[in-house]
């Protein structure tokens, strides 16, 4: 799950260039290693955040108990977790 809010509300969320919503929002998304958040809204600055992700050490317990091979939660983006999966973004207005 990810989270993403923003000050002021409204603003409109992607992920690697595709639209995920308006804020609040919260969603599943497809885990990847190399992920950008984006949040925007008319008459506000565009922000840019890069996710971090990182090794979910439980995409092991799937190799162990069930035999599933790691490069396929690899592929899947099982095998990564999104740290931290709560975004708070502040919208910095425009200048004109």
């Amino acid at each position: 799950m990810l989270t993403v809010k923003s000050n002021p509300e409204g603003a409109k969320v992607s992920l690697n260039g595709r639209d995920l919503g308006q804020t609040p929002l919260t969603t599943t998304v497809e885990k990847k290693k190399d992920m950008l958040l984006t949040v925007k809204k008319d008459g506000y600055r565009e922000v840019t955040q890069p996710l971090n992700t990182s090794f979910d050490p439980m995409a092991l317990v799937g190799i162990i108990s069930y035999g599933t091979p790691i490069t396929t939660d690899v592929q899947k983006g099982t095998a990564y977790q999104i740290t931290p999966n709560y975004y708070q973004i502040e919208l910095p207005k425009a200048e004109k």
